[in-house]
Order: structure tokens, then sequence, then C-alpha cells
């Protein structure tokens, strides 16, 4: 059996955490769904895990990242993997992150728009 769903929300990640969780994503495919909510992620570990979710063979469909410290430099990151024509993800939940900038809610909302 694969594992297709991990939830480590509420735990203290941090951006050390999150890159570890990048680095496992590359090698195990088979994961579907991540949850990492209220795990104190900033810029550094969500941009990792948005990079490691663009993996070619990656079967991500939902990824869960509310109530985490990360800005526009993250939300632009998962814009892109928005972008990636093999991407299989359906639900991105960014509830409750900081976007400072209307450009970052610009590029997401195109982004969004090209996403089959």
């Amino acid at each position: 059996k694969s594992l297709i769903e991990l939830n480590l929300s509420c735990n203290y990640l941090g951006n050390s955490g999150a890159t570890s969780i990048a680095r496992m994503l590359r090698l195990n495919t088979s994961i579907q769904t991540l949850c990492i909510s209220n795990a104190q992620i900033g810029d550094i570990g969500v941009i990792a895990i948005a990079r490691a979710l663009r993996h070619p063979k990656s079967q991500f469909k939902q990824i869960k990242l509310a109530f985490n410290s990360f800005h526009d430099d993250g939300l632009l990151q998962l814009a892109k993997t928005l972008e990636v024509d093999e991407s299989k993800i359906e639900r991105i939940d960014v509830g409750c992150v900081l976007c400072n900038q209307s450009s970052t809610l610009k590029k997401l909302t195109r982004s969004l728009r090209r996403s089959k």
C-alpha cells in the first residue's frame, strides 16, 4: 500500500520542517493530499513545497496551508505550480495567509484561469 494523505497540521514545522517535507515529496510521489495548516511555515518552506509539487510524477490533488506565515513570494510559487501542464492539483487552501500586494493576487488569479 502507498501513503496517499499526510496530515501534519498544528505541529511546529517551520521552514526547516517544510523543506524536509519537500525533499520527501520528491521521493514519495503517491501522496495526493498534504495538510500542513497552522504549522508556522514561512515563504522559504512554502516555496520548497511548491517546487516539489511540480515534480513530473507528482500525484498531488490537494494541499492545505491555511494559518501559516507566508506571504507574496510563497503565493507566487503556488501560482506557478498551477501553471505546470502535468499538475493534477484540484484544491489549494491558503485561508488566513497575508498577501500584501494586489499584483500577487492578480497573478494567482491568472494562474487559476490557466489551470486545467
